[in-house]
């Protein structure tokens, strides 16, 4: 995304012959050429859904590793958190692109994300509480006998 905000801010100061300069494959340039008509074409808007997008990533990423964290603790007392990470992050996965297909509005797709993501957000937040408390209830009992 980053590279393609460095290329449309380029192009726009006029820089094109920066950007194909040391390129003599033919090829090669026509392809430059057909991003660079793609870029010219793209709402800016959409270069700020990518930012939305990575969001909802990281805080399903997060909550899903709160959920992993548990399942291999010391008493791994929570093995079955391991496969449900997985499935929910398949799940998330999965009804992202069968939206995609269906769907052609991103912003409801994001949406549709969002609400996954906080889902387990939520999820790991009630482990969080959960496990946490009881192993520090059992560490601090544990320490004093």
């Amino acid at each position: 995304m980053i590279s393609n905000i460095i290329m449309s801010v380029m192009l726009n100061l006029g820089l094109q012959d920066k950007l194909i300069s040391g390129v003599t494959d033919e090829a090669k340039l026509r392809t430059l050429y057909a991003t660079f008509a793609v870029l010219a074409g793209t709402p800016p808007v959409n270069f700020l859904m990518g930012i939305v997008e990575r969001i909802a990533a990281v805080a399903l990423h997060i909550s899903l590793s709160v959920l992993v964290w548990f399942a291999a603790g010391k008493e791994a007392r929570c093995f079955w958190f391991y496969p449900l990470a997985i499935l929910l992050h398949s799940a998330v996965d999965a009804i992202a692109v069968i939206m995609s297909k269906y769907l052609p509005n991103v912003w409801a797709i994001l949406a549709v994300i969002y609400v996954l993501s906080t889902c387990c957000v939520m999820l790991a937040l009630k482990v969080w509480n959960i496990y946490s408390s009881q192993s520090d209830i059992s560490g601090i009992s544990a320490g004093t006998e």
